[in-house]
């Protein structure tokens, strides 16, 4: 909060709201999908249920998993 200059819990939340907001606009006009799609990603990490540690090594095993397919 303090690096972007917010003060309050409420500015960061009204913040990453009008973050989302703009994020998903820009994402339909200019794309026309939503950043919620997963089908847009390869992998997705749901980063709210583990840890950075856990989900780095999760992020690892996909990248080796995915390169071993595609020189096979």
């Amino acid at each position: 909060m303090k690096r972007e200059g917010l003060i309050s819990v409420s500015d960061a939340e009204n913040s990453i709201e009008r973050r989302e907001k703009l994020q998903r606009e820009y994402f339909g006009d200019i794309h026309g999908v939503t950043p919620d799609d997963h089908s847009l990603y390869d992998i997705i990490v749901d980063t709210s249920s583990e840890n950075i540690p856990v989900a780095s090594i999760k992020v690892a095993r996909f990248a080796r998993q995915t390169l071993s397919l595609q020189l096979a």
